[in-house]
């Protein structure tokens, strides 16, 4: 049974931000999750940049090196936990299959969408992939939360998740106290969900200006159901 700051102090890297719930790396997780010890993680939660050319600050979402980047985190988190889940974006869903088939693919359906679908109309859902199995029973495998507002993240971040959703997540996959790695942070829904809901958080964010953002959501003294 490992603990944050036995797993901080393995790691030995300065965290950008931590308290009793949550450590923040600025830092690119090919760097940092090798220094993890061996299934220290109970669960690898994370929204990974879906290669469509978004622009993330530096980063240039649009990358010809994009599944050496996706393997190498993967597998790297494979071996610090038994269960890892995140959202590949929906014109993913068949390279992962192809590349690394999931335990079960579930659903985010949001009918307040704007990006387009293939088929000329609105992209209305998008895939959630499960890779090992829970320690309980999931209740449910789709959840339908619409896109909106985040006051605490306004508009430094293009597409931050709801909290809402990860709320859910955090919930249905994880127990109080578990431990949450989230190798790609951004402004920090995983860790703001973590810690608002009884969880240790892990995060690594190569952007500074993302860590920031998460830094601030994670030290507020009143974590909003809403924020």
């Amino acid at each position: 049974m490992f603990d944050l700051n036995t797993i901080v102090d393995t790691i030995g890297i300065k965290p950008y931000y931590s308290d009793d719930a949550v450590m923040i790396c600025n830092a690119d997780c090919r760097e940092v999750l090798p220094l993890l010890p061996d299934k220290s993680i109970d669960l690898v939660l994370t929204d990974p940049p879906y290669n469509v050319g978004k622009k993330y600050g530096e980063y240039n979402d649009h990358n010809p090196e994009y599944w050496d980047l996706m393997g190498n985190w993967f597998f790297a988190a494979n071996q610090k936990t038994d269960l890892i889940i995140f959202t590949p974006g929906a014109m993913n869903l068949t390279s992962w299959i192809a590349f690394e088939k999931p335990f079960w693919v579930a659903c985010w359906y949001h009918s307040n969408a704007c990006s387009h679908s293939p088929l000329g109309g609105f992209l209305v859902w998008e895939p959630i992939l499960i890779y090992g199995k829970q320690r309980r029973k999931a209740t449910r495998d789709g959840w339908n939360i619409p896109i909106g507002y985040q006051s605490s993240v306004g508009n430094k971040h293009p597409v931050p998740k709801p909290t809402k959703l990860f709320d859910q997540l955090v919930l249905e996959f994880s127990d109080p106290d578990n431990i949450i790695l989230d190798p790609f942070l951004g402004s920090g829904t995983t860790a703001y969900c973590a810690k608002k809901l009884g969880r240790k958080c892990i995060g690594i964010e190569i952007e500074e200006k993302y860590c920031d953002i998460a830094a601030k959501r994670c030290s507020q003294t009143v974590m909003s159901l809403n924020c």
